[in-house]
């Protein structure tokens, strides 16, 4: 680990261009007849996928709205969306996708913004993938909202 004050060591800067999702398949990919099919290319793949699918459920199946009869609707999605966030970092960290879980995590934050695990995934995984001006820009747009309620 490094000083969050600090610039991230070397060796997880551009951890990206050396992901295994990134590196040339272990089979040939297969022809469809169709466009836009993809076929993964293992176990890890179908996983990511499914997650990702999963990602997009969440995201169109959270509840938003701050009214006090949803208060528990907002409950139960989000903690299906945190269940399904937390998976998403640990399989984009083993692979080194940290700029696709850092725009994940983004999304996470609309329905999720007094979450500190999210707030804290996103803020490591943004220092990650060398993104460190942004997360100070982020951190002062989330002091103006809580101000405002």
């Amino acid at each position: 680990y490094w000083s969050p004050l600090k610039d991230p060591l070397p060796e997880f800067m551009n951890k990206e261009e050396n992901s295994f999702i990134t590196s040339t398949p272990k089979r040939k990919p297969q022809v469809h007849s169709r466009e836009n099919v993809y076929c993964p290319q293992d176990n890890f793949e179908e996983a990511f996928l499914l997650l990702l699918i999963s990602e997009s459920m969440a995201n169109r199946d959270a509840v938003i709205s701050r009214a006090p009869d949803q208060k528990d609707d907002r409950a139960v999605s989000l903690q299906n969306a945190s269940a399904i966030y937390d998976l998403l970092s640990i399989t984009m960290g083993m692979r080194g996708q940290y700029v696709l879980l850092s725009e994940c995590l983004e999304r996470a934050i609309k329905f999720a913004f007094d979450e500190f695990h999210l707030w804290y995934q996103l803020a490591l995984s943004m220092m990650a993938c060398g993104k460190k001006p942004l997360i100070v820009e982020r951190r002062k747009l989330a002091r103006q909202y809580l101000k405002v309620q």
